[in-house]
């Protein structure tokens, strides 16, 4: 089952770096989880999703005092555990994460672009440190991912990028667009920048890249044409149903860019929680610019964060959709006429 194939276990919101588009802005800062109330949501959830991807996560996650003990916890309970990171970490720390490298344990490391670039987004020596990280742990390759998130003020550096990975060792590299906190027609990334930016990165890189492109619908024209049954797959970006955030409070949301709470781990069984997810359903309502599209059955929308961001409610659209762009643009016209 695909059902919940994503736990983020947010154990800290406290960071060490300050990064301009951060997507946990969203979610309001925490005291540091207890490491017994880790443990305690780590048993809960080892019961139902031991098979799915057990994901620690922050703000920083290695700021939190008990962070390799919690690792330790975690890889002995879930097949696979990650640890998303921006890199500023102490040697003994990944000293310390060597020996569940060698098991169940992927470290996804942020790098924005080239020095100066990842610097300005991130901090003052952030890149080189994250670099010397990287390095150090190079032994572990196969379990070692890259993570980029591109925006319209990196995006031209990070074609620069492959350059420097190319002498690195690593899985995978994951290039993903920037969610903006406060989405606009005038910051958000054009669709058909982006699915240019695509095709050109592919060009320079000799190793593995996880990317994709948003509304091409020449693409989406050719799934149609396969004739495949949709509502079998994963789609509003997994919404309740594919991934699930968990707050130092224990908390449990279904998307990191929208408010709703599903439940919470020390007063709720997990059980009932997960029932209360697999009622979410992004619905189209009628009088949504979706609701007639024929790519309604591949986007169904498309992200229901931006939607709630721009629209007040999900299902409603996703301005960096060309046809719900192109709506705004006629709006914006028409009351300015006004």
């Amino acid at each position: 089952s695909r059902f919940m194939s994503e736990i983020y276990f947010i154990i800290s919101s406290r960071c060490n770096l300050h990064c301009s588009f951060c997507i946990r802005k969203n979610i309001s800062m925490y005291e540091d989880i207890t490491i017994e109330d880790a443990k305690s949501v780590i048993d809960k959830l080892a019961i139902e999703f031991s098979r799915s991807n057990m994901i620690i996560t922050g703000g920083e996650p290695t700021l939190h005092d008990n962070f390799l003990e919690i690792v330790e916890y975690a890889c002995k309970r879930f097949l696979r555990v990650y640890v998303n990171s921006n890199g500023m970490f102490s040697l003994d720390i990944a000293n310390g994460l060597k020996k569940f490298l060698k098991t169940n344990l992927y470290i996804q490391f942020s790098l924005d672009g080239r020095e100066n670039v990842h610097d300005i987004l991130r901090g003052p020596g952030s890149f080189n440190h994250t670099l010397f990280i990287i390095n150090s742990l190079r032994t572990y390759a196969s379990h070692i991912f890259i993570s980029t998130t591109v925006g319209n003020s990196n995006i031209k550096d990070v074609l620069m990028l492959p350059k420097i990975l190319q002498n690195m060792k690593f899985k995978c590299w994951k290039v993903s667009q920037e969610q903006v906190e406060y989405p606009t027609l005038q910051n958000v990334m054009d669709s058909s920048s982006w699915n240019s930016f695509v095709d050109t990165l592919l060009t320079k890189c000799c190793f593995r890249v996880s990317i994709k492109k948003m509304f091409d619908f020449k693409l989406f024209d050719k799934f149609m044409d396969e004739k495949i049954n949709f509502q079998e797959c994963i789609r509003n970006c997994g919404l309740g149903n594919y991934k699930m955030y968990i707050t130092p409070t224990q908390d449990v949301l279904g998307c990191s860019c929208m408010p709703s709470v599903y439940g919470n781990l020390k007063q709720d069984t997990v059980e009932k929680v997960k029932l209360r997810l697999k009622g979410i359903k992004v619905q189209v309502p009628e009088n949504s610019p979706c609701f007639k599209c024929k790519y309604k059955v591949l986007c169904n929308s498309g992200c229901p964060g931006y939607s709630y961001k721009v629209f007040g409610k999900c299902g409603m659209g996703d301005l960096r959709c060309p046809i719900i762009k192109n709506k705004l643009i006629d709006n914006e016209e028409k009351n300015s006429i006004l």
